[in-house]
């Protein structure tokens, strides 16, 4: 089933037993797509599905390849509060898919692509087990209500990411 007729027609209600990014082994990554990584200072996965959003991005043929050989820090910013979706599907997807629960879940989806990772302050498990797994954490308050919250979680994120590098010796 397509996404658009199961998340709005069918209200989610089918559960997911598989995902398939279609056209996605075939597609090209923009020459300018990959410059742009390969010159990033900084690189944010934001905090979005990365079922629906960050996933099929990265199945591009050289898309995940350049964020991982990426001499920009890689931060990623969790979608779940408390274990569930601020917004979306995302929970109920990781669900019925059988993956690893909350932003731990998350974090490990991104392994070896990420050095640090943004979860909100009040998920100690998550924190202690993302830090445990040797990726960086930001523990602070994610939900972004307003543009006021997301600007402040923005400069956080690139304060966090700056430290994360200089911690790690990537960049000076």
């Amino acid at each position: 089933m397509d996404f658009q007729p199961w998340f709005v027609g069918a209200r989610c209600a089918p559960r997911v037993s598989a995902l398939v990014y279609e056209g996605a082994a075939t597609a090209v990554a923009s020459p300018r797509a990959l410059a742009a990584i390969a010159e990033a200072d900084i690189i944010v996965l934001a905090p979005s599905n990365p079922l629906l959003s960050i996933d099929p991005i990265l199945a591009v043929p050289g898309m995940r390849t350049a964020v991982e050989g990426a001499a920009a820090p890689v931060v990623a910013v969790s979608p779940l509060i408390g274990g569930k979706a601020v917004k979306g599907p995302l929970a109920r997807m990781i669900e019925d898919l059988g993956l690893e629960r909350g932003a731990s879940g998350v974090a490990a989806r991104y392994d070896g692509l990420i050095d640090g990772f943004a979860i909100h302050r009040e998920d100690e498990a998550d924190i202690a087990a993302v830090r445990a797994s040797g990726v960086a954490v930001l523990a602070t308050d994610i939900l972004m209500p307003e543009p006021e919250a997301a600007e402040r979680l923005a400069r956080e994120v690139l304060a966090f990411a700056a430290r994360t590098v200089r911690a790690a010796g990537r960049i000076s």
